[in-house]
């Protein structure tokens, strides 16, 4: 029987418990902190953060010992890694993971070591909260989800300006399959991470969301739900999406794209590069506009776990890595967005504007069990996508499923 990731959550977190327990009080002589990272960019090896770590360890005294966790296996490493002991004292996570570590108290907020003067101004801090606690302090932000578009086709089906509402873009892709020209193409036989720009931003922009504040339910069974899952069944009832939709995962959407078989596409500002080779007049539009405009936005954060022997040497390392000068030599590296107000931005000059604009950026909630519920929402409107399922009854069954999901994960 294939065990969830709260279950095992659960049982490595108890034997962390007992560790920490046994291994004696706060604080001491630390010589050292475990950091486990991804890579990001141009950062693939340890020795990358050598140069952007060295003045804290000389400061304090103190070994940084970076691992660098490829994506591949990053959340199984921190399962093995808890459940032998041998985990991180501070590492970087994305929702889904923050949400059921924090939920089985292997995390450790940060309000009670950070200082609450002379910080630097964060712009992404409420992405990292939770009931009013700062359990995570971002420091990767990107992958905005956009809507691309490919200039020429639209200019051959005689759309002169790219849409910017629900409407607009109901009506170009009406005129370019009028045209005989393919309008758009989402890669319904991917994995649940497509939601991110297939689902997650119409949800948003139709004014709805995916959890109650408290983040105990769904709430995306609603009629702001609704509204986006019919706008997904009208592009795939009219022929505006083919037939073939179900079956494509993210490199068939992307290829045909770039190839020109595609006027639109909604993908990630790190595909950029790969749509410019294409030989068309390439753009963007940054969101389109239900009854507000939003899409997606990642942000990664730095976590304190129970494990950490300093809590205060951990919060401090922290505060060190995400501080202005410190992010200044992380995106040399690595050319995300700034994380706080007045830094310079270093990423593509072509989305400066957007990430000028957080009120129309969207992070995943932290919510424990949040991954199944993606899971439950992911396979119901594929079943409506292939015409199993009508939308409410797709957000029905999805909402049933989640809300188990976060009972069994929250209690």
């Amino acid at each position: 029987m294939k065990r969830s990731r709260s279950t095992m959550l659960s049982a490595a977190v108890i034997g962390t418990v007992g560790l920490t327990a046994c291994g004696g009080g706060e604080g001491g002589d630390v010589d050292s902190l475990a950091l486990w990272l991804p890579p990001q960019a141009n950062i693939s090896d340890a020795s990358d953060w050598a140069p952007i770590l060295e003045n804290f360890e000389d400061e304090h005294g103190v070994d940084v010992n970076v691992r660098i966790i490829p994506w591949e296996n990053y959340e199984e490493a921190y399962l093995t890694g808890i459940t032998g002991g041998e985990g991180p004292d501070v590492g970087l996570m994305y929702a889904e993971m923050i949400g059921d570590y924090h939920s089985q108290g292997a995390l450790v907020p940060f309000d009670d070591y950070l200082p609450n003067s002379d910080a630097p101004d964060y712009l992404y801090l409420d992405e990292g909260q939770v009931g009013g606690e700062q359990v995570a302090i971002p420091l990767v932000v990107g992958g905005a989800r956009v809507l691309y578009y490919n200039a020429d086709l639209l200019g051959e089906a005689g759309v002169d300006e790219p849409p910017q509402t629900w409407m607009e873009f109901l009506e170009a892709c009406q005129r370019l399959l009028d045209a005989g020209i393919t309008p758009v193409q989402q890669p319904w036989g991917g994995h649940p991470g497509m939601l991110n720009e297939t689902f997650f931003p119409l949800l948003w922009q139709a004014g709805g969301e995916l959890f109650n504040e408290e983040g105990t339910a769904t709430a995306f069974d609603s009629a702001e739900g609704l509204a986006a899952a019919e706008f997904l069944w009208e592009l795939r009832e009219s022929g505006i999406m083919t037939e073939a939709v179900t079956s494509l995962i993210g490199d068939d959407v992307e290829a045909q794209f770039t190839q020109g078989q595609t006027a639109f596409v909604f993908s990630s500002d790190a595909r950029y590069p790969n749509f410019e080779e294409g030989d068309f007049e390439l753009g963007f539009v940054d969101s389109l506009e239900g009854q507000t405009r939003a899409t997606f936005v990642a942000a990664d954060a730095l976590v304190m776990l129970d494990k950490c022997p300093d809590k205060q040497l951990c919060a401090d390392l922290v505060a060190y890595i995400t501080s202005p000068e410190q992010m200044a030599q992380f995106h040399q590296l690595a050319p995300y967005p700034p994380l706080t107000e007045g830094a310079e931005y270093v990423g593509p000059q072509v989305f400066e504007s957007f990430y000028a604009q957080p009120e129309i950026q969207r992070s995943l909630p932290i919510v424990a069990g949040s991954s199944s519920v993606y899971n439950a929402l992911h396979t119901n409107l594929q079943q409506m996508m292939l015409g199993q399922k009508s939308p409410e009854q797709a957000l029905t069954d999805a909402a049933e499923a989640g809300d188990r999901a976060l009972e069994n994960a929250q209690n």
